[in-house]
């Protein structure tokens, strides 16, 4: 709530008479509204990034099966000379969803 209400004072300028009145955008001055005009291209340009990450991130969670993966990248040498694979379970939607959270919410 907070944020869209901060967006929303980006895109009008404030201006203030010497009583401390707030005056209508169009008696602001030329400055004011070239800097309403510039946070509000910023904020806009910022936001759909981040929307488009996160759109992207969630549907990388939705096409990442909810299985566990098991990697046989560690070989070690048994006491009788073999070389054992020991397996390495990973589970990459778990890490997806923890990213998001961290990043999206």
């Amino acid at each position: 709530m907070l944020g869209a209400s901060g967006f929303a004072f980006a895109q009008t300028p404030v201006c203030f008479d010497s009583v401390g009145r707030a005056l209508p955008a169009e008696q602001c001055s030329q400055a004011a509204r070239d800097q309403a005009a510039a946070q509000s291209a910023t904020a806009a340009a910022a936001e759909p990034n981040r929307r488009e990450h996160c759109r992207a991130l969630a549907d990388k969670i939705a096409n990442t099966p909810d299985k566990p993966v098991y990697t046989r990248d560690q070989r070690v040498d048994s006491p009788a000379g073999n070389r054992v694979d020991i397996p390495t379970r990973t589970n990459p939607r778990k890490a997806l969803k923890e990213q998001y959270m961290r990043e999206c919410t």
